[in-house]
């Protein structure tokens, strides 16, 4: 029997770094659109990590189409201090 899940997620744009069997580790730039000022990188596992977008081989450097995209559990992301509601 499986359970819903309630689990909300939130957007994260920057830079995927190295991946495991388990977890990703990423170069966080912007969440939900919320650009962090700085580069925050952070391990994340692949359980609390619903979608990953890699950035387009044809996005001109630097724009946003050049950064991955993937989507975070959004207690995971507060937790680490990234939760959109802790932005400047």
């Amino acid at each position: 029997m499986s359970r819903a899940s309630n689990t909300v997620y939130l957007s994260l744009k920057g830079f995927i770094i190295a991946e495991t069997e388990k977890a990703i580790l990423f170069d966080v730039t912007s969440v939900s659109g919320t650009d962090l000022g700085q580069t925050k990188r952070e391990w994340f596992p692949l359980s609390q990590v619903s979608k990953i977008t890699r950035a387009s081989k044809q996005a001109e450097p630097g724009s946003e189409e050049a950064k991955d995209t993937i989507c975070a559990a959004k207690w995971l992301c507060a937790k680490k201090n990234l939760s959109e509601d802790e932005q400047p």
